[in-house]
Parts: C-alpha cells; sequence; structure tokens
C-alpha cells in the first residue's frame, strides 16, 4: 500500500468526496488494524477491537504496543506471535498464518506493508475468525471418518458402480468396501484390476436372475432384496442380499449404482433346515398312528377356536375328511353324550389357564360305532403371554380300553395266580406305620423258606429278621430311603430260611398308592429266588476268568515270541543290511538296500505296536486309565486325532474286569482310527452303579449301527460286555460323531446291585 506523495484525485473524491475509506473499513467483516512505523495505530475498526476484546479506553491510546501487551494472554503461543509481528514490522513481505487462541478461537492473520515510495511506512493487518468454518471442517472430517468406519466395519459389503451407457447392465466396480474379501475371499483390488471379475463369480444358476436384477435396477431406479448367490475363493456358495439405487446426471441420465450387499449364507442354511424340518414333521406327523392338530385359540374367549390343520389320520380313525373335521362345531357335536359335558369343562380351564389338557373320551365316528380317544395339547403362547394356538394329538385307544376291561375281568384269575406263582408276592406298607412293614406275604414265602403256611404265619418278628445279617442294615437302610422316595425298588439280598439256609432273592416292587398329600403309602412287589441264578453266575464268573486269563496268556506267549523270535530276527536282518550296504560299490546299489531297511524298519515299528496292543505292561502294573491312556498316546495320537482321558474311577477292578474294559475300550478307539476320521476324541471311566462305566466319544463322521455292525466289530463288543454280566451300546448317526458306552460289574456274580441309578437299570 503506496501512500506516498500527492496524487491526484480519484473519480470518487472528484464526485464529492462521496467515497470515505474509513466507512469502507468499518463495512468489512474483518478485523483491520492500520499501525504506522513508529507503532501507531492508524486505524482500527469495531470488528476488530470486537475479535480481539480490547476496551474502547485501551484503543483510545493507539499505542500499538500496549495492544499488543494485552492480547498476548489470549493466545496459545505468545511469544511465538510477538516475534513473528515485530520480524514483519520490518520487512517488505506478504505474510499469511493462523492463530490458536486459548479459548478455542481461531483467526486467519493477513499482512501487507504500508509503503512510502519503496520504503516500509508501516503494517495493514486484516484478520478473520474462522473459527465456526474450522469447527465445521473438523466435523466434517470426523463424520467422514466415522462413516468409512462404519462403511468398513458393518457385516456388509458396501459398492459404487458406474453405470456404462454402452452396456447398462454390466456397471463398473468403483468402490467395494473392504468386507468383500472376508465374505468371497478377493481383496477390492481385484475387482478394480478385473472388472468382468465379478460377473464370474456369480453362481451359474443365479447368471440369469442376476442379469434380470440389473435390467430391473436400470429400469426403476433400485432394487430390493435380490437374493443371488455367488461363488467364493474357496469353493464356497455365499448367498448375497443386495439393496441398491441408482444415481442419475443432471440429464436424468443413469451415473452411478450404489448399494449394499448382505451376507444371508447363514439364513438360508437355516431356511432350508427349516424346511426340510417342516416337510419331516408334516410327513411324521401324517405317518403316525394318530391325529395331529393346530387351532388357532381367540385370545380373549378360549371358548372360540378355530382349527386351522387336521391330520389325514381322521379319515382312518374316526371316518371323516380333514376338511369335514376344521369345522370346530363337529368335534363338539360328536363328543360321546356321556362325556361332552366333562371333556368341554377340562377344555375350557386348560384354554383359560394355558395349562396342559390330557384326557381320554369317546367319539362317534361316522358310522356309529364308539371309538376311543386319548387327547393331549399344549398352549403355544404370543409375544405378548396372549394365547395363540394349541397343538395336540389324538391317539386311538379304544383296543386299550377293551384291554384294560378285560384286565378288570381277570383280576380275580390275576389273584389266583399270585397265590400260586413260585414267586413271593407282597405289599409293604410305609405310611402311617413309623417303621415300614410287610403287610402282606404270599404262601410261596414259606415253600421258599423252608417253612409250612402254619409255620410261617404262626412266627413272631418283623420280615427283617430273616434278612441275613451280612444284608440287614443295608436293606433297611435303603427300604427306610425308598420309604421317602417312593422310588421303584430293585434290591439283592440274602434271606436265612428255615434250619439257616440261605436264599438269594430279587426283590422289585413299585408305589401303587400315595396318600392325599402325595406321600407315598403302599408298594407291591415279588421276591424272586435268584439262588441258582446266583450260583449260576459264580460258575460263569469263574469261567470267565479262565477265559480271559487263557486268552491273555496267550496274548502275553504271542507277545513274547514275538520279542524272543521274531523281533530279534528282524533286527539282525536290518544290522546285516547295513553291513551289507557298506560294501556295495554304487549308488544305485545302495539306494535298494536302504528301501529293504526302511521296510525292515517298519515291520519292527510293526511288530513292536503289535506286541503293545497284545498285551499293554501298564495294564497289570499301573491299572485301567494309564494303560488306556498310554494306547491313546501310542495308537490314537500317532493318528493325528486330538485325545482326551477323564479317569473318575474311585474303585479297584478284578483283573479279568480290568482286562475286558480294556479290551472293549481299545476296540472301540481302534474304530475311531480306522473309520471315523475324527480330529478329537474323549474316553471317560466313571464309577456308576456299582460297577465301572465306560464311555468313548468322537466328533467323526458317525455311521448307522444298523448297517455297521458286522463290519465294526459292533457284536465282539457287545457280547464280551454281556459275558462279564454288563451291558454295551452304541449311538452314532451319519455326520454326528459317535458314543460307544459299555458298563461291567464290580463285584463278582454280575447283575445290577443295589441302589444301581435308574439310567442303568433301563439298560
Amino acid at each position: 500500500m503506496d501512500v506516498s506523495g500527492d496524487q491526484a484525485a480519484s473519480p470518487l473524491e472528484a464526485a464529492g468526496r462521496a467515497w470515505d475509506p474509513i466507512q469502507a473499513l468499518e463495512a468489512t467483516a474483518d478485523g483491520i488494524l492500520v499501525v504506522d512505523r513508529g507503532g501507531h495505530v492508524l486505524h482500527a475498526n469495531a470488528v476488530f477491537a470486537r475479535m480481539w476484546r480490547i476496551p474502547d479506553d485501551l484503543l483510545a491510546t493507539r499505542d500499538d504496543d500496549a495492544l499488543l501487551a494485552y492480547v498476548l494472554d489470549q493466545l496459545l503461543e505468545p511469544q511465538e506471535f510477538l516475534s513473528r509481528v515485530r520480524e514483519l514490522y520490518g520487512s517488505a513481505e506478504e505474510s499469511f498464518d493462523i492463530l490458536l487462541f486459548k479459548d478455542g478461537r481461531v483467526f486467519e492473520r493477513y499482512s501487507r506493508p504500508l509503503l512510502h515510495g519503496a520504503v516500509p511506512a508501516g503494517r495493514v493487518w486484516s484478520f478473520r475468525d474462522v473459527t465456526a468454518r474450522r469447527e465445521a471442517e473438523q466435523q466434517l472430517r470426523e463424520a467422514e471418518e466415522r462413516y468409512r468406519s462404519i462403511i468398513e466395519n458393518i457385516p456388509a459389503i458396501v459398492y459404487t458402480d458406474g453405470v456404462d451407457s454402452e452396456d447398462l447392465t454390466r456397471p463398473r466396480t468403483l468402490y467395494l468396501s473392504p468386507q468383500v474379501e472376508r465374505i468371497l475371499g478377493y481383496p477390492a483390488e481385484d475387482f478394480y484390476a478385473d472388472q468382468d471379475l465379478w460377473f464370474r463369480l456369480v453362481h451359474p444358476d443365479d447368471v440369469e436372475a442376476e442379469r434380470q436384477a440389473n435390467e430391473q435396477l436400470i429400469r426403476t431406479g433400485h432394487v430390493r432384496g435380490t437374493e443371488l448367490r455367488y461363488i467364493a475363493r474357496d469353493g464356497r456358495t455365499v448367498w448375497l442380499r443386495d439393496w441398491g439405487f441408482v444415481e442419475h446426471d443432471a440429464e436424468g441420465n443413469p451415473k452411478y449404482v450404489h448399494g449394499v450387499l448382505m451376507d444371508i449364507t447363514e439364513r438360508k442354511l437355516v431356511e432350508m433346515q427349516f424346511l426340510e424340518a417342516e416337510e419331516r414333521y408334516r410327513t411324521l406327523a401324517e405317518q403316525i398312528p394318530a391325529i395331529t392338530y393346530v387351532d388357532i385359540v381367540d385370545p380373549y374367549d378360549p371358548d372360540r377356536w378355530t382349527p386351522v390343520y387336521i391330520s389325514p389320520q381322521v379319515r382312518s380313525i374316526v371316518g371323516y375328511a380333514p376338511y369335514e373335521w376344521s369345522d370346530g362345531r363337529l368335534w363338539r357335536e360328536r363328543l360321546h353324550p356321556e362325556d361332552r359335558d366333562r371333556v368341554m369343562e377340562e377344555d375350557r380351564r386348560a384354554l383359560a389357564s394355558a395349562g396342559a389338557f390330557a384326557t381320554d373320551y369317546r367319539l362317534l365316528a361316522r358310522d356309529g360305532h364308539e371309538v376311543w380317544i386319548h387327547d393331549e395339547f399344549r398352549i403355544i403362547t404370543g409375544d405378548e403371554g396372549q394365547h395363540r394356538y394349541r397343538h395336540g394329538v389324538m391317539l386311538d385307544v379304544t383296543a386299550r380300553k377293551r384291554a384294560e376291561d378285560a384286565v378288570r375281568e381277570t383280576e380275580q384269575r390275576y389273584r389266583t395266580l399270585v397265590e400260586q406263582i413260585p414267586a413271593i408276592v407282597y405289599t409293604w406298607s410305609v405310611w402311617p406305620t413309623e417303621e415300614p412293614s410287610i403287610t402282606y406275604t404270599s404262601p410261596q414265602i414259606g415253600s421258599i423258606l423252608g417253612y409250612s403256611a402254619e409255620e410261617w404265619s404262626s412266627r413272631e418278628g418283623s420280615f427283617f429278621d430273616v434278612v441275613h445279617p451280612t444284608d440287614r442294615e443295608r436293606v433297611e437302610l435303603e427300604s427306610r430311603r425308598l420309604a421317602l422316595s417312593g422310588d421303584p425298588v430293585d434290591l439283592e439280598y440274602r434271606l436265612v430260611g428255615k434250619g439257616g439256609r440261605v436264599v438269594w432273592v430279587r426283590d422289585q416292587a413299585v408305589l401303587v398308592e400315595r396318600t392325599p398329600e402325595g406321600e407315598p403309602r403302599v408298594f407291591q412287589g415279588v421276591l424272586f429266588d435268584i439262588t441258582r441264578e446266583r450260583e449260576a453266575e459264580h460258575e460263569r464268573d469263574t469261567m470267565l476268568a479262565r477265559l480271559v486269563a487263557g486268552q491273555e496268556d496267550e496274548r502275553q506267549r504271542l507277545a513274547t515270541d514275538i520279542h524272543d523270535d521274531s523281533l530279534q530276527i528282524m533286527s539282525a536282518v536290518g544290522m546285516r543290511l547295513e553291513g551289507f550296504r557298506r560294501r556295495l560299490p554304487g549308488p544305485e546299489q545302495t539306494a535298494a538296500v536302504d528301501q529293504l531297511g526302511q521296510s525292515v524298519q517298519l515291520a519292527i515299528e510293526r511288530l513292536r505296536a503289535l506286541m503293545f496292543d497284545l498285551r499293554p505292561p501298564s495294564l497289570d502294573r499301573e491299572g485301567l486309565a494309564p494303560a488306556i491312556n498310554e494306547y491313546l498316546q501310542q495308537s490314537v495320537g500317532s493318528a493325528g486325532i486330538r485325545t482326551r482321558l477323564e479317569d473318575r474311577l474311585d474303585v479297584d477292578l478284578r483283573p479279568e474286569t480290568r482286562i475286558i474294559a480294556y479290551r472293549i475300550a481299545q476296540e472301540a478307539l481302534a474304530n475311531v482310527v480306522r473309520h471315523a476320521q475324527a480330529e478329537h476324541v474323549t474316553v471317560s471311566l466313571l464309577t456308576r452303579g456299582g460297577g465301572v462305566l465306560v464311555r468313548v466319544e468322537d466328533d467323526g463322521r458317525g455311521f448307522d449301527p444298523t448297517e455297521a455292525a458286522a463290519r465294526l466289530g459292533l457284536a465282539a463288543m457287545r457280547e464280551r460286555a454281556e459275558l462279564a454280566g454288563g451291558w454295551w451300546r452304541v449311538d452314532s448317526t451319519p455326520g454326528s460323531g459317535t458314543t460307544v458306552e459299555f458298563w461291567l460289574p464290580v463285584r463278582a456274580g454280575g447283575g445290577l446291585p443295589v441302589g444301581v441309578p435308574p439310567d442303568l437299570r433301563s439298560q
């Protein structure tokens, strides 16, 4: 700004001084400060004073140094600010920089010299408050960052395509969010470099659907929920759901396509599984010999309900077609008159309370004959707890009812039979007496224990007096426990008959009556004389011990022969081959001998493995768990299968029981290695029901036990367990892994001992 010399008047000055430069400075939105070379403020507009918060009295001094001293405390870097001001006052350069204030304000500062000729005569400073703009820019950057973070982290592919005016159905890929690599296995850069890649990934069966979706997108401007399949890099089929829209240019021509591709593969798999399950359920419902039904229930009036499904069996059971039975009135009309009021009241209560419904009643079939029905349903409630549906099944129990009538007719014959069968029938009352007592025994107790009917009926004392002293405390304690719980009785113990004769009995009884409060009242049971069974079991255990000992002796002999003969011979062959190899002249002969040596070494390793399989030393020295663990490490783990052993045995096993348990587990684990293709296998050893429970579980491919029984040695494992007085079972389905489980008794004699858990009684 050159203010030197007297210059001619401007046009505005010539027009009568209509233009005032001071007024122009006051009208600007920037703060203006003009300072001469001596530090005297020539002019400062009101915006400047307001921006820098300078009091009027200070501004009136026109002292630039005073103004500088006043404003320094407002700045984040006051010394740098002051240094730059001093530097510019002695310079002819223009400058622009940013000032940051402690209170967060931001100013742009522009400065240029005030020249007198070519000599600086002062300085003009211009300040603009850009705080709001800076904040807006920062917010914009943060918003952009948040948007990018959202785009690149949502579990979907966000895309932008450019529309090709020559082929509207094949847009060009401009942007793909990084999730495309996680979902399809290809980074976004691959699609930018190869514009046809996306179209090549479309599943062959969906190519036409993809083309139609693109045509719809260009024609309508959007595509909503198109579901297509794509082939990922690893060969997986991935389902994507496309939501997109078209952005047009100013002339209305398609320019860009923006959209989101959601990975719905998991949902599609669930849908397909649901459809398969629904089809299986419908097939099951329409094949079982019962009527299945679904009704919609009015949540505000339980008496009002509408059938929505009835299975075809309604025709074979009552003679009506499903469409006829879909009128709820027909069910009411066909209720037997003697049952109608009772059944309708029970139905009403169940619907009103959302409780379970289960009752028997008669229906009149189309031809008029009576059909006994057992009807059960459950209420399915809505999201707000309102009754929505009832799902039920009606079983034709006519045959059962006739059988019950027949039972009643033969009850007297049964009583006569009870008095004649070769077992002791008894009634055991456990309430209200202080001590449980046998209130009735059939006459056979006398003959089984050697008493005449008169001798037994005239004897004094309780039933427990004839229990063997060794078993008496156990039987009394178990009897008191069962009297409180009401559980079924299943005991084996000894009775002492006339003359001291010991008789083994199996005691089995069930609760037949409870008190009004639900407490056990009366048991009815049968005592079977199992003395001969016990003697036979003892003989069987003796034979089993001899058989196992013979087998194991033979295995030991074979293992010894292998060690002392075959293994030594093969080792000698290996050493001779090595000596022969050293004397060979050429590499071809050496390679041939090396191959023979490897075969010999493999044979030695297999012989050692066979020795271990025939008789693991740890089975006798350390017990069942260490022997199985050793087998897991050497034979199963070496096959690449991860193994785990859970040892919770707290009983000592007889040698023959230990050997049989090991052999069955060994066979089950060998099947895992040979056939299961499993990654994990777990062996559990548990004390259960007076015996050892062994469970072998794998996560392999599973199988159908009915088809593979012969080739997998399942029958042999079962026979081993049953020979030892236990049981064996397998649970497996294709694709769901396999569980082999067996139980062997600890004590001699086999059978299920006192207190065996219900889950083992059923085996």
